[in-house]
């Protein structure tokens, strides 16, 4: 297919750069009629000038390989603020984010054969400086490791072909690329086992006690759910009550990523009197563990109410029910009392 593009671009005199052609032929994946239509959009917004690697990246909404790079050094580094910031860069420059997941799962493939064989750049359709960079980069990674992120990208891949909030799902993947605790397939384990004689902690999630805590909750043996009244001061109850009322609306105002995570959550009150964020997905609990929700929100609601609120995150058991808050009276030292039903 490269040189059936070259012949053509060559009887119609127009100069190319083999990266140019070699990127059209791979993103045509293997079809004739797609690789010219492609080639034919390239010529005609850059209509008499040379047909450079850099001008197809951009009529397509590509980005250079070294993106993937940063993103792959985000992802393995547990960056989420990284990953996320890279992806600014993206929607900014204006890039696809369909093509930006079809290519770094493409750039995961060169790794993965890095690691299997000793492939040549024509294999790979990459220059020699690329490969050498990427020869470097591939020692990094295990080839399980690399076969799990390719596994994470290509469901991604599907999903975003029907769905119109594809940031979300990108940063969901790359959420669940970083926590391999989130999976119990064989890739996942691994993951975990590496992190474990890499770094010594119970995950990549930061602060390992937290950790701890999180897999000792999910070994302990369940017991017996009871439904809890929290009696709170009047004044705080008032706050509670006013917040609970809100928060479909705070969730709205929040990042897109942050956004997702809260959906479909509720706010309750611990016996402590901490503002608790109530989770049902574990998945979701555990994705907004990771990037610091409980700050985040507590920023929030101090700008939004000019007040402090001490806030957890919580994800409930099935058949857990959410405490029932109800105005209780100021006991000085106390503050608030409990009680059972």
């Amino acid at each position: 297919l490269e040189q059936q593009l070259r012949d053509l671009l060559d009887a119609e005199n127009v100069s190319y750069e083999d990266a140019a052609v070699r990127y059209i032929a791979r993103t045509a994946d293997g079809s004739s009629r797609d690789a010219l239509s492609l080639l034919e959009q390239c010529i005609s917004f850059y209509y008499g000038e040379k047909l450079t690697y850099e001008n197809i990246l951009d009529v397509l909404g590509a980005v250079d390989q070294s993106v993937f790079s940063e993103m792959l050094s985000a992802v393995s580094a547990y960056d989420v603020k990284k990953a996320v910031g890279l992806i600014d860069g993206l929607m900014s420059a204006g890039r696809d984010l369909s093509q930006f997941t079809a290519d770094f799962i493409w750039h995961l493939r060169n790794l993965l054969l890095i690691q299997s064989e000793n492939p040549g750049e024509e294999t790979l359709g990459i220059s020699r400086e690329n490969l050498l960079r990427m020869k470097e980069e591939a020692e990094g990674f295990e080839i399980t490791q690399i076969m799990r992120y390719i596994r994470v990208l290509s469901a991604l891949a599907n999903e975003m072909r029907y769905s119109a909030q594809k940031r979300v799902l990108l940063e969901l993947a790359l959420l669940r690329m970083m926590q391999p605790e989130m999976e119990d397939d064989r890739e996942s384990i691994l993951d975990r086992i590496r992190f474990l004689e890499k770094n010594g902690t119970a995950s990549p999630s930061s602060g390992s006690n937290s950790v701890r805590t999180r897999e000792a909750r999910r070994e302990a043996p369940e017991t017996e759910i009871r439904q809890v009244t929290v009696e709170i001061p009047p004044a705080a109850y008032e706050d509670y009550r006013k917040i609970s009322g809100d928060w479909p609306g705070i969730v709205e105002e929040q990042s897109a990523l942050l956004r997702s995570l809260l959906l479909g959550t509720k706010v309750s009150a611990d016996k402590e009197g901490r503002l608790t964020v109530l989770f049902t997905d574990e998945f979701k609990f555990k994705a907004a563990e990771k990037r610091g929700t409980a700050e985040e929100l507590a920023d929030t609601f101090k700008k939004r109410y000019q007040k402090d609120f001490r806030i957890i995150l919580k994800c409930l058991k099935k058949g857990e029910t959410a405490p029932k808050i109800v105005p209780g009276a100021h006991i000085p030292g106390i503050g608030m009392e409990i009680s059972e039903d």
